[in-house]
């Protein structure tokens, strides 16, 4: 048995959930390391006990539990319709801000239409997103 066996179940034992078992206890018997890990973990479970707690109020947990599920329940796809509508209006944005600067410059659009080039822009951008790299998470 190695300390990082031990190690995993030190909090456990101090606080009186599990025992150690035999091979456990004889490798505590005689490493220094996890004795003192044990002396901790046991020093905590003491200072917890001694602490003095604030009473958990009345339907907490099923309040908790409630809230959860309603978190879970919320439909992911809808963050995603959200993401490609932002997306899609930053790549138009961007196509006429450039369109624009370009303009400024002297260079002669006329023969370009601008929605042809917005739509183009904003088709490659939807394109790219839903081809799997849509996710941000």
């Amino acid at each position: 048995m190695t300390c990082d066996d031990i190690r995993d179940s030190i909090e456990l034992w101090a606080a009186g959930e599990a025992s150690p078992s035999v091979e456990a206890a004889a490798h505590l018997r005689v490493c220094a390391s996890c004795q003192a890990s044990f002396a901790i973990a046991m020093e905590i479970e003491q200072e917890l006990a001694a602490a003095d707690t604030v009473p958990i109020p009345s339907h907490f947990t099923d309040r908790v539990v409630r809230a959860a599920r309603r978190e879970q329940s919320i439909d992911p796809t809808f963050g995603d319709v959200i993401f490609h509508a932002a997306t899609t209006g930053a790549f138009v944005i961007a196509g006429i801000a450039v369109w624009v600067s370009l303009a400024g410059s002297g260079i002669d659009f006329s023969s370009l239409p601008l929605a042809a080039i917005s739509l183009a822009a904003s088709a490659a951008g939807l394109a790219w997103l839903w081809s799997g790299h849509q996710t941000m998470t």
